[in-house]
C-alpha cells in the first residue's frame, strides 16, 4: 500500500472496507472532501465466496490523507490512482460513491462491414517497387476515372445555351464600359470522328478588338488564330470523349484586361451507327516530368499509355537501361513500370513506343 498521498490531486478519503465481495466490484465507502479530482480504488484478494481467506472483514481501517496507520491482519490490497477531471461523467454506486467504468458492449449488427479476404495485401513483385517506396496494396474494387467531366445531362443540354458569366473589376463601371461578348456562339452536336469547328468573334461595344483564350483545350484539339481577329476551335471527338462535353473561352476588354466575359458552350458526342468509321489515332504517353535520382539508387517510374480511341497501348523500350525490367503492372493495365539503378551522372534520355492495340502498325515513339 502507499504511504503517501499522489501530487496534485485532492485526498480521497477511504473508511472502513465494509465488504469483500462489494469492493471486488469496484465500490468503496467514502468519506469526500472538497471537489472529486481522483479515486482511489482498494482491491481485495478475496476468496471464491467473496470472503478474505487471511482476515476478518470489518476490521481493517485504512486513512489515505497523507500517512498509513497500522492495522492487525491487514488486508492485502493494491491501490490504483484513477484521475478523473469531470466527476459528473462517472458513474455512481447507490450510496454516491464513485464506480468502477465499465465499457459498454459493440453495436450488433456493427455499424460498417468487417473485413473480408479481398481487403488482404496483394503480394507486389520487386519489378514494380522500390526497397525505400514499398506500398501494401489491395485489390481497390472498380476503378475511379482521375480526371472525370462535367457531369452534363441531357436535360441541360436541351434546355439551351448558358449565359456569359461577366467578369467585372472593382475599377470598372458597367454603366459607361460595357463587357466584350461573342458573336453566334451555339451549342454544338457532333458524331464521333466527324471535325467540328466553332468560330469566335469577340466584339466590344465600346470599340476596339478585344483579346481572348481558351480555360482549357480537350485532348487532340486546337484552338487556330485566322487573323481577322476571330479564331477557331477545330477538334475530331473520338470514342472516349462520347457524352456532353463543356468548352470555354474568355474575351478581354481592349481597356482593362481584368473586365471579362466567360462563354461556354456544350458538346454532345454520340457514337455513329457504324463505330468502324471512326479513325484509329495513334497512342501516345502521358505527359511525363523530368525526374532527378541518385546514382546507385534503384529507380521506379510508371509510364501509362493513352488512347483517344479508348483503347489500352502497349508500352515498348527499344533500347532499355542496363539491367533495367520493364513490366506491365499486375492491376493497372494501362501503366507498365520501368526499374532500374543508374550507374552514372548526367541526363539520360529513354525511348518510349507505344503500340495500338487494335493496329499494331499503329505507333508512337516518345522519349523520356
Amino acid at each position: 500500500m502507499r504511504d503517501t498521498a499522489p501530487q496534485n490531486y485532492p485526498i480521497l478519503e477511504v473508511a472502513t472496507l465494509h465488504d469483500c465481495a462489494a469492493d471486488s466490484k469496484g465500490y468503496a465507502r467514502s468519506v469526500l472532501s472538497g471537489c472529486i479530482l481522483s479515486a482511489t480504488l482498494m482491491l481485495a484478494a478475496c476468496s471464491d465466496s467473496g470472503q478474505n481467506e487471511d482476515t476478518d472483514p470489518g476490521n481493517t481501517q485504512v486513512v489515505n490523507n497523507g500517512t498509513t496507520e497500522p492495522v492487525e491482519n491487514a488486508l492485502e490490497t493494491t491501490v490504483v490512482e484513477v484521475p478523473q477531471t469531470n466527476p459528473d461523467m462517472a458513474p455512481t454506486a447507490p450510496d454516491n460513491t464513485t464506480a468502477a467504468r465499465v465499457l459498454t458492449p459493440l453495436p450488433s449488427p456493427p455499424l460498417t462491414e468487417g473485413p473480408s479476404d479481398d481487403d488482404e495485401p496483394i503480394l507486389q513483385s520487386g519489378d514494380f517497387d522500390s526497397i525505400t517506396g514499398f506500398l501494401p496494396t489491395r485489390d481497390p474494387g472498380p476503378r475511379i476515372q482521375k480526371d472525370e467531366p462535367v457531369d452534363v445531362s441531357l436535360e441541360d443540354f436541351l434546355a439551351g445555351p448558358l449565359e456569359a458569366e461577366i467578369l467585372v473589376p472593382d475599377d470598372v463601371d458597367p454603366a459607361t464600359n460595357n463587357p466584350p461578348f461573342f458573336v453566334n456562339l451555339t451549342d454544338q452536336e457532333v458524331l464521333a470522328g466527324e471535325t467540328l469547328t466553332v468560330r469566335y468573334q469577340p466584339v466590344d461595344p465600346d470599340g476596339g478588338l478585344p483579346g481572348m483564350f481558351p480555360e482549357e483545350l480537350p485532348e487532340g484539339s486546337s484552338f487556330i488564330d485566322n487573323f481577322d481577329g476571330t479564331k477557331s476551335f477545330v477538334w475530331q471527338p473520338l470514342q472516349g470523349d462520347v457524352g456532353i462535353r463543356e468548352f470555354t473561352v474568355v474575351a478581354i476588354d481592349p481597356l482593362n484586361s481584368l473586365y471579362r466575359s466567360r462563354r461556354t458552350i456544350r458538346i454532345k458526342i454520340d457514337l455513329p451507327e457504324d463505330p468502324s468509321t471512326i479513325p484509329n489515332q495513334p497512342p501516345r504517353i502521358e505527359a511525363f516530368v523530368p525526374h532527378t535520382v541518385r546514382v546507385n539508387d534503384p529507380v521506379v517510374i510508371e509510364l501509362r499509355g493513352r488512347d483517344l480511341n479508348d483503347t489500352i497501348p502497349v508500352l515498348t523500350l527499344p533500347d532499355p537501361p542496363a539491367g533495367a525490367s520493364f513490366n506491365q503492372h499486375p492491376q493497372f493495365e494501362e501503366v507498365f513500370v520501368l526499374q532500374y539503378i543508374p550507374t552514372a551522372t548526367g541526363i539520360q534520355t529513354i525511348d518510349v513506343v507505344s503500340v495500338d492495340a487494335d493496329d499494331p502498325s499503329l505507333t508512337t515513339a516518345e522519349s523520356i
